[in-house]
């Protein structure tokens, strides 16, 4: 069976790079086995916040979907956005409630059983995964001369909880001018150490890694999921 498609939404133009380059470092993880049975789409679909898939109806989010359905060879498709936000419908943000409710809405589409998906939110952003992972990032310099100080360490606070600027904070740790998502995020991501931020338990970054895993290995068997679960 030739490889199937894996396709990418996200939200911002620094995570059309970023996003398959780590998918990619995570699938390796899982199984160097898993590219006899996957390959990642390089141009993922930007979809911006959750707040605009979520409107009439959730009909712009049925309809990116079918985007995707228009690529050939469609295994999976995985959707990766940014938890720093505040209400979703009226309704104080929950990832997992979202999440659920996203997949569900999915189904209509084919989400389950003519592709896999996973619907997943980095909290606060992806910027957290990178304090998390930021000694790995001591001294670390950006290909346009701006770098990170060295000695790095985290806030003691919860990472997902706070601090809720992760774009801030990175640039408040840099040795001159600031963080752009745009110059610098890819290169954060191949920074990034994956054991270090395991080591401090970010479930949203468990949550990725799993529904990867979930979808090479649904894929793989052609037994299609939909998570998280409703």
């Amino acid at each position: 069976m030739a490889p199937k498609r894996i396709v990418l939404m996200v939200e911002g133009e620094g995570d059309v790079e970023s996003a398959p380059l780590i998918t990619k470092r995570l699938i390796t993880d899982y199984s160097n086995e898993a590219w006899n049975s996957v390959f990642v789409d390089e141009f993922p679909i930007r979809v911006g916040d959750v707040t605009k898939l979520v409107k009439n109806g959730y009909s712009n989010w049925r309809r990116k979907l079918r985007l995707c359905l228009k690529r050939p060879n469609l295994g999976g498709v995985i959707l990766l956005l940014d938890g720093d936000i505040r209400r979703v419908n009226g309704v104080d943000f929950c990832p997992v409630n979202v999440a659920r409710v996203l997949a569900k809405e999915a189904r209509g589409t084919g989400a389950g059983y003519l592709f896999s998906l996973g619907v997943t939110f980095a909290l606060q952003e992806f910027e957290t995964w990178g304090i998390a992972s930021c000694e790995s990032l001591s001294g670390f310099n950006f290909s346009d001369g701006l770098g990170m100080n060295k000695d790095l360490a985290p806030p003691n606070d919860n990472l997902e909880a706070a601090p809720r600027n992760a774009k801030g904070w990175i640039s408040d740790n840099m040795t001159s001018g600031s963080y752009s998502e745009t110059r610098h995020q890819v290169e954060l991501a191949k920074a990034l150490d994956f054991d270090e931020i395991r080591s401090r338990s970010i479930r949203s970054f468990a949550r990725f890694e799993n529904s990867i895993a979930q979808l090479v290995s649904a894929i793989a068997s052609n037994q299609h999921v939909s998570t998280p679960a409703t």
